[in-house]
């Protein structure tokens, strides 16, 4: 039998000074230094990509760098990388290359919605999706997600029901969720379809991080537009490799519209928007990562497992802080509630310059801590929106050994 790869991911990294946004934007961002802070916000994560990735990329680099064309290798890896590890048969003419999916969602938007229009989306969610929205003067309707008594989030179907009203355009599903990490079931979006459809409601479904699910998660990603024909026929499924394979730079994504006349008019705002060519290098690395790349994701997966198992570990000893369970993604969701209340009834009201400030400047304290103290910067959870007010977002996508540093500071700020 041929011998397993094996991959490195115990070797931390040093990105400091390197054009980094999640390492030398941590003092703009977060005001933690760059010469002993710990970078665990941006979703990207700490390791190299496969060698097939590199190894392409040099390839371009022995050449001439000019216009890319003849898409037929990137479109085939895609196609056969959607078959085989998610069961979508997807026809090569259905995808377009797109400059990442942040921009695809920006476009997306101008393609199908007007001024005034609402879209709908469900926080707390991936904050992009409120300026993608916003930005190209439509409405944003929050249909918020319910967190269970066992932390995992659920739709809420009878107030979505209810918000489908005539001025919803358009539903942008985060699939796996991000923040939440919830994988959702078939069963949960076929009722979301059913009820977009009834509605005729376009769906765009942000399926980022659906290579990354857990294997002990209760059932694996369902891409919404495989779940039946007419679903497929008002949804825009928006995929990448930048996620799964830690391409984040390169900012391709993949716009996959099975709907001929949804694909024109797709199209058609991307040519408006000047962006009919795509990033050469971005199409190169994922070809070589959908192509060459499975064996790392395969070991990627257990330790990312082990990371988030050993979050969840050390979170469940600090007091008034739990983590959410995750089934997918790499982003650890801390609630902060039971700290802020406990901090609130301690504190009560605390004089500040003159005046009075009452307990909900406990999330203060909060970030106070994980800045200053353990120096750590994390997303703020009240950018995902209502219902993040007291979360904290962790990316453990890094080193063991980064890691353990990381939490052991986090500890010694709430422990």
């Amino acid at each position: 039998m041929p011998q397993q790869a094996v991959f490195d991911f115990d070797t931390v990294l040093d990105r400091r000074n390197t054009h980094c946004e999640k390492w030398d934007g941590m003092r703009e961002h977060f005001g933690v230094s760059l010469e002993n802070g710990i970078a665990l916000w941006v979703a990207d994560m700490e390791f190299a990509p496969p060698p097939a990735v590199r190894a392409a990329l040099r390839t371009m680099l022995d050449g001439v760098l000019g216009y890319p064309a003849d898409y037929g290798d990137y479109h085939a890896a895609i196609t056969e990388w959607m078959r085989r590890r998610h069961g979508w048969h997807v026809q090569p003419e259905w995808i377009s290359a797109t400059h990442g999916i942040v921009v695809a969602l920006n476009i997306i938007v101008q393609a199908f919605c007007r001024p005034g229009d609402t879209v709908v989306v469900q926080p707390p969610v991936y904050y992009p999706f409120f300026g993608a929205v916003r930005n190209n003067g439509c409405r944003v309707a929050a249909n918020r997600l319910v967190r269970g008594a066992d932390g995992l989030y659920a739709m809420d179907f009878d107030a979505l029901e209810e918000q489908l009203d005539d001025s919803v355009r358009m539903f942008i599903l985060c699939s796996p969720h991000n923040p939440g990490g919830r994988v959702w079931s078939r069963a949960e979006l076929e009722r979301l379809a059913e009820l977009c459809l009834a509605r005729d409601v376009l769906i765009v479904a942000d399926e980022i991080h659906h290579d990354l699910v857990y294997p002990d998660a209760p059932h694996p990603h369902t891409v919404l537009a495989s779940i039946a024909p007419e679903v497929a026929a008002r949804t825009i499924t928006c995929t990448s490799a930048t996620k799964t394979f830690n391409l984040a730079g390169t900012l391709t994504g993949n716009v996959i519209i099975s709907d001929p006349h949804l694909r024109r008019q797709f199209e058609r705002q991307m040519y408006r928007a000047g962006m009919y060519l795509p990033n050469a290098f971005g199409m190169a690395a994922a070809t070589a990562a959908y192509t060459h790349g499975e064996p790392w994701l395969e070991a990627l997966l257990p330790y990312l497992a082990s990371n988030r198992d050993r979050v969840a570990e050390v979170v469940g000893t600090l007091s008034g802080v739990e983590g959410t369970p995750l089934q997918g993604t790499y982003l650890a969701w801390l609630d902060f509630s039971g700290f802020c209340t406990a901090w609130a009834a301690e504190h009560g009201t605390v004089q500040e310059k003159g005046g009075t400030v009452t307990g909900a400047v406990a999330m203060d304290e909060v970030v106070r801590r994980i800045e200053q103290q353990a120096r750590l910067a994390l997303n703020h959870g009240h950018t995902f929106g209502p219902g993040g007010e007291r979360f904290m977002r962790l990316n453990f996508a890094c080193a063991r050994p980064q890691l353990e540093e990381a939490l052991a500071r986090l500890a010694g700020a709430f422990g």
